[in-house]
Formats: C-alpha cells, structure tokens, sequence
C-alpha cells in the first residue's frame, strides 16, 4: 500500500499543472483506489464493508434529527433539543447511526445483500 500512496504523493505533486478534469478524475481514483483496499483487507480478515453515504451527517441532530444551526466555525447548536455538539463528532454520531440502521435492515427479514460499488475493480 505504502507504494500506491508514493505514486499518489508524486501525482498530487504534478496535479497543479493539471486541469480540472484531470484532478476531478484523480480524486475519483484515489476515493475508489481506498474503498478497494478496504474492501480487500475486508474479505482478507473474513470481514464485510459497508458503505454509508455521509449526506447530512453533519447538519442533523444525533438526538432529535432536527437541523442544527452553525453556532461558531466547528460547534454547532440544535434549537429544539439545545444538543451542541462539534462537527466532526456530529458527522460521526450521525454516520454510525445510519451505519446500524443499513446493517438492521439488511440482516433483518428479506435477503441480506449489499448494494452495487460504483468504483469497481479492473479485472486483471
């Protein structure tokens, strides 16, 4: 792995003399590059990943789901429950959340499947 993030650290060198379509396209490489490695070491220790999507992580109440208002930079205030929280630990509260909802439904009642990547590995 540590060769893989050499050759990323050399690109990432490189990229300000890119344009904006090739940096767009690096990015999409490296996010799908970890989620692969991850998936790997998954199977490798007999374990399963799961992805969770981060959208409104960090801008919902982890006690009452209401919308939370900025309160300085980082802090944030919910105005119907007064949680105030910082908002990484927010985003994080809120990701293990769904995480324990997605795994529930998919090993409660019905088939438990895990949804299609959309950064799939070349074959080799």
């Amino acid at each position: 792995m540590s060769n893989h993030l050499r050759r990323l650290r050399e690109a990432e060198r490189k990229r300000a003399k890119r344009g904006k379509r090739f940096n767009k396209k690096l990015t999409l490489w490296f996010y799908c590059r970890i989620q692969f490695c991850i998936d790997y070491e998954a199977k490798e220790r007999g374990l399963r990943a799961v992805r969770v999507s981060p959208k409104g992580t960090s801008s919902k109440c982890p006690k009452c789901n209401s919308k939370l208002a900025d309160n300085s930079y980082r802090i944030l205030r919910c105005s119907k429950c007064n949680f105030i929280g910082d908002r990484d630990v927010v985003a994080t509260i809120n990701l293990y959340k769904k995480l324990t909802r997605k795994i529930l439904k998919m090993w409660g009642p019905g088939s438990p499947r895990m949804p299609p990547s959309r950064c799939k590995p070349k074959k080799r």
